[in-house]
């Protein structure tokens, strides 16, 4: 545990806060230290643990179909494979599958390479046991909202939406717009949802967090410009 946390203190983000310290220490400069308590308090997930409780919708599964929503592609030497986050929703996905039994739809279009996501994500849930004929794959989408346009097309059944947790709000917010009857299920968690002592060291997962909240942020504001919302 020291290790750890002399670690976060010696590498980005935490080496700015032992930084301005230093700063305040040798200078005595009252402007560093309120410097290094900023970036400690922003970069330390005890801050936004709360935030992320706030802004995630967590609901109970219910009886009806699995949407899991694609969440990008990666582009690596070999090519172009799935994202993190999509991997992550897939096995969400499939161990809310192996619950209920029901339809999965995997969402997701084709990149500019010719990748289609739901293709490749359909091909992995076969990998891992999943029937062929229980999963749909919807092919056309770009984005959330046309994964959920597209896929009130495909079903009328009640769905229960698989995606990372800061996507919570969007997807719930889309849903509700279609009246589909849905619940969102959260995965991909960048930051801990319980206070640790890992709580309280900076971190870079702190700060991507913050990068996919601001995103999300101004998706909503995108959507609720275009009507979407």
């Amino acid at each position: 545990m020291i290790g750890k946390i002399i670690g976060s203190f010696v590498q980005f983000p935490g080496i700015l806060v032992s930084l301005f310290l230093i700063l305040w220490l040798v200078r005595k400069k009252k402007k560093y230290l309120v410097i290094s308590i900023i970036i400690y308090l922003f970069t330390i997930e005890a801050t936004w643990i709360p935030v992320e409780k706030l802004w995630m919708v967590e609901e109970i599964p219910i009886k009806g179909d699995i949407l899991i929503l694609g969440g990008g592609v990666l582009v690596t030497p070999d090519g172009e494979e799935l994202s993190r986050a999509t991997l992550q929703r897939l096995l969400k996905g499939y161990e809310l599958w192996k619950k209920l039994k029901s339809k999965i739809i995997v969402s997701g279009g084709g990149t500019p390479s010719g990748l289609i996501e739901a293709e490749k994500m359909r091909e992995i849930l076969i990998s891992w046991g999943v029937p062929k004929e229980a999963i749909i794959s919807e092919e056309n989408s770009t984005n959330t909202y046309e994964n959920l346009l597209y896929t009130k097309n495909i079903t009328d059944k009640p769905i229960n939406i698989v995606t990372s947790s800061t996507h919570t709000v969007r997807a719930k917010m889309i849903s509700d717009k279609l009246h589909m009857k849905s619940a969102v299920i959260p995965c991909d968690f960048i930051i801990e949802t319980k206070i640790t002592y890992r709580s309280f060291l900076p971190s870079q997962e702190t700060l991507s967090f913050l990068g996919y909240l601001t995103h999300e942020i101004f998706g909503l504001i995108y959507y609720k410009f275009k009507g979407a919302l």
